[in-house]
């Protein structure tokens, strides 16, 4: 298995896990963690995949914070539909729009269901991005100087 890969679904399992319980409590604060799992995974891929530039680094990172992002936009748009499903049933109120009960027509929970999914999906997006850029940006700091090669001896 790639490094980036191996490195982004570590991260991102790990992402996946912190997010639910956090976009299901707190809604807004999912791009954070897309961010420090993309973050984690570039710098992983480049300092132990053994890249051999900063350029390779940064291209590698990127490509594990994606796959990190990817992974905790799903857990971001978990969270979401959780959050929903609690404010639903527990009869709290929201700061705007109207919440639907059990008895509402099916398009209303639709829509309602709806409208939680597609918030995820634009949290997730902006967080594959950053997870993306941190990627970049720890793969290109986090590779490791190669040893110059050794000029060869001609007797």
């Amino acid at each position: 298995m790639k490094p980036f890969l191996k490195f982004g679904l570590i991260a991102g399992g790990v992402g996946f896990m912190v997010i639910i319980p956090l976009a299901a409590l707190v809604g807004i604060c999912g791009p954070v963690v897309p961010l420090l799992a993309g973050m984690t995974a570039g710098f992983l891929t480049a300092y132990l995949g053994k890249t051999n530039t900063q350029k390779e680094g940064a291209q590698q990172g990127a490509l594990a914070g994606v796959v990190s992002g990817v992974i905790t936009t799903l857990g971001q748009m978990i969270g979401g539909i959780l959050a929903l499903y609690y404010i639903q049933t527990s009869g709290a109120s929201v700061a705007f729009g109207q919440v639907p009960d059990a008895s509402s027509p099916a398009y209303q929970m639709v829509v309602f269901y709806a409208t939680g999914l597609l918030t995820g999906m634009c949290f997730g997006i902006v967080g594959i991005i950053l997870g993306a850029a941190a990627g970049a940006i720890a793969g290109y700091l986090g590779t490791r100087s190669q040893p110059a090669p050794a000029a060869p001896t001609s007797f």
